[in-house]
């Protein structure tokens, strides 16, 4: 009986001992790793479960969004996205843009008047529009979608399509984020046909406990560090080293694994659904981009045409990022702004009377 106690009061006290070190470990890493702070935790509660997506805004949200030691007010439109409202129906004689990406687009850490595409609307002639379609977390296949779905009801003359450094190995994966789910697109016939449609939920009772973890610095860097080596395991599929198309390595070709095949087809499918539907195509590739000048160019091989951050900005451009080391702060938002203004504003040309075209293919 007395051993039987002694095992419990072990086990209790192994037990104490392990949460006290966790919380004196987040005790630190909250102080001394300010970087490690969530990310995605305390975004998602602008989203809910959308079938088609994986996740989409609440329509009509609003509310503040805090993380790295900022605070930024955020609202969401009555079509689900962040931005004034704007209808489908056009404008005589007003030019139009949207913008599709991720929370590069969406404004992640900045208010909405500090978005690039907002500070682009002002800085063009009057009688412009630039529509942000931005959603965190998006990857290129989620942002297909979002085009077939949604965007081409605004009869734009203009898509910007923004990349980001991740997407290549999200567009293979069909969940994100450990708990949303996510479609996936795969080659039939040579056509890219969507599947894990509709997105299954995840269960409640495993959203609740992974968005309780999301709360803590230390379980997000752990997080972070699988993340990172899963991305590495879906990129890790070709002959050739991860590190030679990091590195634009002569002897490295891009696209070489499906990740990139895909990722490139997905973009050029795009392109020509715009372009079907009568508007111009524009992809700008995020500083830091996965493969660099190598991804550029196998764009502009595809007849598309690229402007790519990292000629105007680059990762250690430090006062131009948020402490995350990734995003942009209002000041790279002015950078990018202004590295979009003379290709947008020649894409879309003067401003003319009259609709534009139909969606109507």
């Amino acid at each position: 009986m007395g051993n039987s106690r002694n095992a419990v009061i072990m086990v209790f006290v192994i037990l104490l001992s392990g949460a006290a070190a966790m919380l004196a470990a987040e005790m630190v890493a909250r102080f001394a790793f300010p970087s490690w702070a969530p990310r995605t935790g305390r975004v998602t509660k602008f989203w809910q479960y959308d079938e088609t997506y994986g996740w989409a805004h609440k329509a009509g949200e609003q509310g503040r969004f805090d993380s790295f030691g900022f605070e930024t007010k955020v609202r969401i439109n009555s079509h689900g996205f962040r931005g004034p409202e704007r209808t489908f129906e056009r404008t005589s004689g007003v030019r139009r843009a949207i913008v599709l990406g991720d929370s590069f687009v969406w404004g992640f850490g900045v208010e909405e008047e500090q978005t690039f595409p907002h500070l682009l609307e002002q800085s063009l002639p009057s009688g412009t529009e630039i529509i942000n379609l931005g959603v965190s977390g998006y990857s290129t296949d989620q942002e297909l979608l979002v085009y077939r779905n949604h965007g081409r009801k605004y009869r734009s003359d203009l898509v910007v399509l923004v990349v980001a450094t991740n997407d290549v190995a999200m567009n293979v994966l069909p969940v994100a984020y450990l708990v949303y789910g996510k479609p996936v697109f795969r080659r039939d016939g040579g056509k890219l046909v969507v599947t894990n449609q509709p997105v299954p939920q995840t269960p409640l009772l495993e959203r609740t406990v992974v968005g309780l973890a999301a709360q803590s610095y230390l379980l997000n860097q752990l997080n972070r560090v699988r993340e990172q080596w899963s991305v590495s395991n879906a990129l890790a599929q070709a002959p050739s080293s991860d590190a030679d198309v990091l590195s634009n390595a002569p002897a490295r070709t891009f696209p070489q694994t499906e990740a990139e095949r895909l990722t490139v087809d997905l973009i050029a499918q795009i392109g020509r659904e715009v372009e079907a539907d009568g508007a111009q195509f524009l992809v700008m590739l995020v500083d830091r981009i996965y493969a660099g000048s190598k991804f550029s160019a196998s764009l502009v091989d595809r007849g598309l045409r690229v402007v790519a951050l990292d000629d105007v900005m680059t990762g250690q451009d430090t006062p131009l990022h948020l402490p995350d080391d990734l995003h942009w702060n209002p000041a790279g938002h002015q950078i990018v702004r202004e590295a979009l203004q003379e290709p947008v504003a020649a894409l879309l040309g003067p401003v003319a009377e009259g609709p534009a075209h139909s969606p109507d293919r």
